[in-house]
């Protein structure tokens, strides 16, 4: 069944079925129902914790491991140094979110038939990247680099047991 660690059952339990030889698989046509957050403040925690738990599962499979993992941190930490070169009227790097930014805006304008949505896309994305981003480098930074336990550093991901 699953671990002791919330969020990152889901990955955790695949991850252990794998590694018994069992296959896990998409199923065509089944539901899965998840609580839906109701504002973007739920929404921004929900995702930084699926960002913190990360490191967590690296450090237990480090087989895992995927670049891919890495994108929301790369993407807040280019916005940050983007920032700081502005001062010094170096642009490319922020023209490199404005551009990423509006095409989202536009796609998903196009495909939902209304600005709103497309303005909540753009929101609502960079709040993901952003989140998961920075609960992600800092995990990593106790669990990889600090060496800390992860129970000890981070208790409110682990159900008491």
């Amino acid at each position: 069944g699953f671990g002791s660690m919330h969020p990152g059952e889901d990955p955790d339990l695949s991850i252990r079925l794998k590694k018994k030889n069992f296959k896990v698989g998409y199923i065509e046509g089944a539901f899965v129902y998840h609580k839906r957050r109701v504002d973007f403040f739920k929404f921004s925690s929900q995702v930084n914790k699926f960002g913190l738990v990360r490191p967590i599962l690296l450090k237990r499979y480090p087989e895992t491991k995927k670049i891919t993992y890495w994108f929301p941190f790369f993407y807040l930490s280019f916005f940050v140094i983007g920032m700081f070169l502005l001062f010094f009227e170096f642009y490319f790097v922020i023209c490199f979110y404005v551009l990423y930014n509006f095409l989202i805006l536009m796609d998903s304008t196009m495909n939902y038939k209304t600005i709103k949505i497309g303005l909540l896309s753009v929101f609502s994305t960079n709040i993901q990247f952003f989140s998961y981003g920075s609960g992600f480098i800092k995990s990593y930074y106790f669990i990889h680099i600090l060496k800390k336990k992860p129970k000890l550093i981070f208790p409110q991901l682990f159900f008491s047991q």
